[in-house]
């Protein structure tokens, strides 16, 4: 059996977009290809690629040369993109504080004190260093 109609895309948000179906009868199927985030607008799909692009020290550019290597849509624009790391700023950085306090109790847990030595040179800050 061949199906006979046609398929549009009606909507792109980044890498998000909605699918219309339509056969050959009129009938119209719409699928997302990402659930919306609940209690804002963003797409599951974009907010991931943010995350992804943060966490791997790449950014906005390093998240356009990726999706062009891999022939995918390209994501988000640049103000979608700083907007959305906005809106997970708080959620990173509660999770920076209970990481760092973990690791804190691990260290003082370890050596059996609170009286631990800390040190940084802030080169972890940048990839590549």
């Amino acid at each position: 059996l061949i199906w006979n109609g046609d398929m549009s895309v009606a909507k792109r948000e980044g890498l998000y977009c909605s699918l219309v179906f339509t056969c050959c009868c009129s009938h119209e199927i719409k699928i997302n290809t990402s659930k919306q985030c609940l209690n804002t607008s963003k797409r599951d799909i974009n907010v991931r690629s943010v995350i992804g692009a943060n966490f791997a020290g790449i950014g906005h550019q390093g998240l356009v040369k990726l999706c062009a290597i891999l022939n995918v849509p390209l994501p988000i624009d640049d103000d979608h993109f700083f907007d959305t790391l906005d809106y997970l700023r708080p959620t990173f950085e509660s999770y920076k504080l209970r990481s760092m306090k973990n690791a804190v109790e691990e260290a003082c847990k370890k050596s059996n004190g609170r009286k631990i030595t800390v040190s940084g040179d802030g080169t972890w800050q940048k990839r590549g260093f």
